[in-house]
């Protein structure tokens, strides 16, 4: 006997129930419950009636790209930044010398942690384990706090006021809406 192949009807809603558990769950773990359940509805709804895998694949990656990832964030800041020096050139080169200049695009927590740095005359600070785990806050604040620097072992600690200090006998120097400084010895 021969078995009986997939109807291409029940391929497409296979495809499209994988794909779909696949988009919910990024969703999911990028916070986007409400947006994941959405898209999930749209696709599963538009799948009935177009080509499964070109479509599927052309709106993953677009999604992906548009959502998930600060592109689309990024174009609109240098689109703007481009208008701004096309209109006055001479504005531009005086922001890059000028010193603290480009704090603007620094993400809250990182204008955070640089104010604790500040407003503490620290030296060194050390970041604690889920902020070392975000690489951009990992750049920018090294990028916006030099020339002080990130040291291993520095007793003065940023961490995220959702971590607990790294040792009972640390002690809370600072706090922000989302960061604090420990000093821990």
């Amino acid at each position: 006997m021969q078995q009986k192949l997939m109807q291409p009807q029940s391929r497409r809603l296979v495809i499209a129930l994988v794909f779909s558990i696949l988009w919910t769950v990024i969703q999911y773990s990028s916070g986007n419950g409400w947006e994941g359940i959405y898209l999930v509805l749209f696709v599963l709804a538009t799948l009935l009636f177009r080509p499964v895998v070109p479509m599927l694949l052309v709106f993953f990656i677009a999604i992906v790209l548009l959502f998930i990832s600060p592109n689309v964030d990024t174009l609109f800041q240098l689109k703007s930044a481009y208008r701004k020096a096309a209109k006055s050139p001479g504005l531009t080169v005086n922001e890059i010398v000028r010193p603290g200049s480009g704090k603007q695009v620094l993400a809250k927590q990182v204008l955070q942690m640089l104010a604790l740095i500040e407003k503490h005359d620290l030296q060194e600070y050390s970041l604690s384990k889920q902020i070392r785990q975000n690489n951009m806050f990992i750049q920018r604040i090294t990028e916006s706090a030099w020339p002080i620097r990130q040291v291993a072992n520095s007793p003065y600690q940023l961490r995220l006021n959702t971590e607990k200090p790294i040792s009972e006998q640390c002690q809370l120097l600072g706090q922000q809406e989302d960061i604090s400084l420990d000093y821990c010895r």
